[in-house]
């Protein structure tokens, strides 16, 4: 039976542009004096676009998951997904906050680098074990594993972390396309046999 990975796609898609409000309703809440009401429900705004974006990367994710071990019995980053994405969960939850909370700055600083640094560390695990993979992705294997190396190196380096942020945003488009384009893959296989 044929997969379907098309929504999946789209779902890495959408969890990409939903990047750009984000991260602009951020800086604007940001630079807004603390005291405003209408501050607060910005960042509800905020966590409610992240948290459907999040959902949506998620879906991909797992879409992705499932491809890799159908088509190609391939399951060298199965729990590495899901790890991945819940500290990436982790460290959005501390970064929104240190803005509701600001005495807890310190502390959730120290978290929020302590697993900085360890998503770059899993990103690149992750990133290298999907090199194995038997396959190409339609030519997309190299950019989506040296884009989540490069964002995961960025991490690392903790300063550089916005940059990594960027650089998760071209990772999910990369996703999305691989996704779309396992139709053409299929019909590639078909026409070889």
């Amino acid at each position: 039976m044929k997969e379907d990975y098309n929504l999946a796609g789209w779902a890495a898609i959408v969890s990409a542009i939903f990047f750009l409000p984000i991260m602009g309703l951020t800086i604007y809440y940001d630079l807004q004096p603390d005291s405003a009401a209408q501050v607060g429900s910005l960042l509800v705004l905020v966590i409610f676009l992240d948290f459907i974006s999040k959902i949506f990367i998620l879906y991909a994710l797992l879409r992705f998951r499932d491809l890799l071990n159908q088509r190609y019995q391939f399951h060298a980053v199965d729990h590495l997904i899901v790890i991945l994405w819940v500290v990436g969960v982790c460290i959005g939850t501390l970064a929104y906050l240190v803005r509701v909370i600001p005495d807890s700055k310190v502390p959730v600083l120290i978290t929020g680098t302590t697993l900085m640094v360890l998503y770059g560390v899993l990103g690149i695990v992750y990133a290298t074990r999907l090199l194995r993979l038997p396959g190409n992705l339609n030519g997309l294997l190299k950019p989506l594993a040296y884009t989540t190396i490069a964002g995961s190196v960025c991490f690392l380096v903790v300063i550089l972390s916005p940059l990594g942020l960027a650089l998760g945003v071209a990772t999910s488009v990369i996703l999305g396309l691989v996704l779309l384009r396992q139709k053409d893959e299929e019909l590639e296989e078909l026409e070889i046999v």
